[in-house]
């Protein structure tokens, strides 16, 4: 996708009210109680091993859109829940999402946030290098911290990619959803002619993608073999 060039020089310059996305989703169940529209954030510098979305890491722009512009389109989807943030590292982009989040919450403030980061909250607490790390945790509702380590992943049940990640809630608001045993039910959209995956994906979803890949790796060399003269 090509970026508008005005965008592109303004966060070149470091506007923190140009946020760089990897993807947005308006909404889904995947990832977080109820209905949520999903923000993830292009870059991370964390390099979790065995990482679900290694092409949101490079600090490069992907989808440039101002807070205004983001919020509105959160906005437009009146049957959402709340606001899940993920990435990428969302904490490396904490003024721009604070203010998608003050925008969203003076016209719909029963709209939860949850977040999730590869640091862990007292990491985030001792942090003087992410601009703006204050304010922006206490927007949240939930936070899920800590980076994801694969031998602890069970890949079957919970919202936490491993079990050494916490899940911190600020506010009650969340308070009674289990996120540690809820069932991980991914959802698989199109957009923009492309497969998304949305979700904290199991070993059964894994496995499932896998084999139907090959099936389709299959069908498709049958398919050449058939056409050629």
């Amino acid at each position: 996708m090509k970026n508008n060039p005005n965008l592109l020089e303004r966060w070149n310059m470091g506007d923190p009210s140009i946020l760089n996305l990897a993807n947005f989703c308006p909404q889904t169940q995947a990832l977080g109680p109820g209905k949520r529209a999903v923000i993830w954030v292009q870059g991370c510098a964390l390099r979790c091993p065995g990482c679900v979305s290694p092409s949101y890491r490079p600090f490069t722009p992907a989808v440039l859109i101002e807070a205004g512009d983001l919020a509105a389109r959160i906005l437009q989807t009146p049957e959402i829940e709340g606001l899940t943030i993920s990435g990428g590292e969302p904490c490396h982009q904490a003024l721009g999402l604070t203010r998608v989040i003050d925008l969203v919450h003076a016209q719909r403030p029963e709209l939860t946030v949850l977040a999730y980061s590869g640091y862990t909250l007292a990491d985030l607490h001792n942090n003087t290098a992410l601009p703006g790390i204050t304010a922006y945790l206490s927007r949240l509702d939930c936070l899920i911290d800590g980076p994801y380590r694969h031998a602890l992943d069970n890949g079957l049940t919970g919202l936490r990619g491993s079990s050494n990640q916490i899940i911190h809630h600020f506010t009650p608001r969340l308070q009674a959803f289990d996120f540690e045993n809820t069932s991980r039910q991914p959802e698989i959209h199109i957009q923009d002619h492309e497969l998304v995956f949305i979700g904290v994906p199991s070993r059964s979803f894994l496995n499932a993608i896998d084999e139907a890949m090959h099936t389709v790796q299959d069908l498709r060399q049958r398919l050449v073999q058939d056409v050629r003269p």
